[in-house]
């Protein structure tokens, strides 16, 4: 009987380790499997989140595109509306000084905001502060000032006066 219960002993043991090693490895496996499944929830919640964050950000785009597609369509609509003719600029400018003859004008830059600089020569320092005063009278412009006056020439009796001058066209809005 001592050699039977050696013989049984043995054989048991292996079977009681097979068993456990079987419910080992099937409690593994259960565990894994709900590991990976559960990391597998979790991958699809981000991915929803990532969506839904790639949905919003687009919407915002599209909305900011539309605000700056009607700011940029204000915008042209106001330059179109009050755009400056640079001839019809020139010649108010002509009109408002053409009868003044100690006035030349060498040089006329008009920049789309309007503003007017002049280089331009005097017969004498009065006709270059009557300038000014032509300017605040028209209609069509405003806000001179003369940023320097030098004087041209070395024969007093021939001076002439070359100023610089900026002013507002202020013209009328296009039709």
């Amino acid at each position: 009987m001592t050699e039977q219960k050696k013989t049984k002993a043995p054989k048991n043991w292996l079977n009681i380790a097979l068993c456990l090693f079987i419910v080992f490895s099937l409690s593994m496996a259960g565990y894994l499997g709900w590991k990976s499944y559960n990391l597998e929830q979790q991958n699809t919640q981000l991915l929803q989140a990532i969506d839904t964050q790639k949905q919003t950000l687009l919407k915002l785009e599209a909305r900011e595109q539309i605000g700056e597609r009607i700011k940029a369509a204000e915008l042209l609509n106001k330059a179109q509306t009050y755009r400056i003719s640079w001839s019809q600029a020139v010649k108010d400018l002509e009109d408002v000084f053409s009868s003044r003859d100690q006035i030349s004008f060498k040089q006329v830059d008009i920049l789309p905001s309007g503003e007017v600089n002049v280089q331009a020569e005097a017969t004498d320092l009065l006709s270059a502060a009557s300038f000014l005063v032509l300017v605040e009278r028209s209609e069509l412009f405003e806000n001179g000032f003369i940023s320097d006056i030098t004087p041209k020439g070395n024969n007093p009796q021939n001076q002439t006066y070359g100023f610089s001058a900026t002013f507002n066209y202020l013209g009328t809005p296009a039709s």
